[in-house]
């Protein structure tokens, strides 16, 4: 019996009316799904910092929350 939860990571398939859809060039956004808020969208651009730099900012910024959030 696996233990904790199932997260997943990846591009999944738009509808043409998600905010995500529109998404390019050197716009960022990311979606999360949460428990207590339901979706949480968060953009920036133009000027974006790219796919990597991002990425890391991100997963810094969620390191930091878990780390210090309260029980």
């Amino acid at each position: 019996m696996p233990i904790g939860k199932l997260h997943t990571l990846g591009p999944p398939p738009l509808d043409r009316n998600d905010v995500l859809a529109h998404v390019n060039g050197n716009l960022n956004a990311l979606k999360i799904n949460t428990d207590t808020l339901g979706d949480i969208t968060i953009m920036g651009g133009p000027g974006g910092a790219g796919p990597i730099e991002t990425a890391q900012a991100v997963l810094t910024d969620l390191i930091y929350i878990i780390n210090n959030a309260r029980d």
